[in-house]
């Protein structure tokens, strides 16, 4: 199956913030921090309803750098399953994203979320299902 390359590449968030019970009260969140940032005097154009992923599931992956005494790198993942079944709206799929890794990375320095890159849909593992990295900075 052909899946965007990249997804929410011009749109930033921070996984300080708490976690969301309802996608109307994240989708308010995310534009409150848009404002507060100041981006480029604009909100970004996001069609919060319309798919973004025709996939009734996506395996995310990120890493994260613990602070021990050891130079070590987490990578974990997580799965996402669409509440249609069949594919995601960018409402739906950064909320669960937020919900899905906040606390794991909230003590992160690498905390701000800029975007998804796909990886691959042919790994074995995955049955298929599009693999994205979740691209993290500071």
């Amino acid at each position: 199956m052909n899946y965007p390359e990249l997804l929410f590449k011009d749109i930033y968030w921070t996984f300080l913030e708490p976690i969301y019970s309802d996608k109307d009260e994240f989708e308010n969140a995310f534009k409150e921090y848009h404002k507060s940032i100041g981006y480029k005097g604009k909100y970004p154009p996001i069609k919060w309803n319309e798919v973004c992923l025709k996939a009734p599931k996506v395996i995310l992956q990120y890493v994260i750098f613990p602070k021990t005494e050891k130079d070590e790198i987490i990578e974990p993942q997580v799965e996402i399953l669409a509440d249609n079944g069949i594919s995601f709206t960018p409402k739906e799929l950064l909320f669960k994203i937020h919900n899905s890794i906040r606390n794991e990375i909230e003590n992160e320095d690498h905390h701000y979320f800029e975007g998804l890159t796909f990886s691959t849909d042919n790994d074995p593992n995955y049955k298929g299902f599009p693999v994205y990295f979740v691209d993290l900075g500071s």
